[in-house]
């Protein structure tokens, strides 16, 4: 009997233990709730902003008056939002980007520094930082600046091939279509 005078006050206590731990748990849930709420970026309407701006790009003009756009730095913020919207891996972001602001045709009239004469230089143009921007927004601790201009380089580089590799797929596709 005196041995169970003496767990019952000592259960008590554990209970009333737990119960504030649970309680504690909760407020720290809900602050983590907000937090993580407020980290989020916003997540722009992609199709609306793919559809304003006739991505992808087809042309040097439609990317010169793509470039014209982001004079305004609420129209930076809104790109920036888009490109990290589009989402991907540290692996195949970069590529998934390009390929939704413009088309390997296109791509294949730039290099990215600008070395190539025959070439125009992405990386002088406003578009390129807003790229780069937005996937720093997706991969901050696995993508710097200097990571995403190579990864940028090298899609550019490979655009020639991968032009000439849809145009066959185009020619075949409309051959079966005959």
């Amino acid at each position: 009997m005196a041995h169970r005078e003496k767990i019952i006050p000592r259960l008590d206590s554990l209970i009333r233990s737990v119960e504030i731990l649970k309680g504690n748990q909760r407020d720290i849930m809900s602050l983590l709730t907000v937090l993580l709420q407020n980290m989020t970026p916003p997540q722009a309407n992609l199709a609306d902003t793919i559809n304003e701006h006739n991505f992808p790009l087809q042309t040097t003009t439609d990317v010169s008056k793509f470039n014209r756009t982001l004079k305004d730095q609420s129209k930076i913020e809104k790109m920036v939002i888009f490109v990290s919207g589009i989402g991907g891996t540290a692996n195949n972001i970069v590529g998934r980007v390009m390929k939704t602001l413009m088309t390997y045709r296109l791509g294949s009239q730039y290099c990215f520094s600008g070395a190539n004469e025959d070439k125009h230089a992405f990386k002088m143009l406003p578009m390129c930082q807003v790229i780069i921007d937005g996937i720093k927004q997706v991969h901050p601790s696995l993508l710097d600046k200097h990571t995403i201009e190579g990864k940028i380089s090298t899609w550019l580089r490979h655009c020639s091939r991968n032009a000439a590799k849809e145009t066959a797929r185009e020619n075949d596709d409309e051959k079966d279509e005959e």
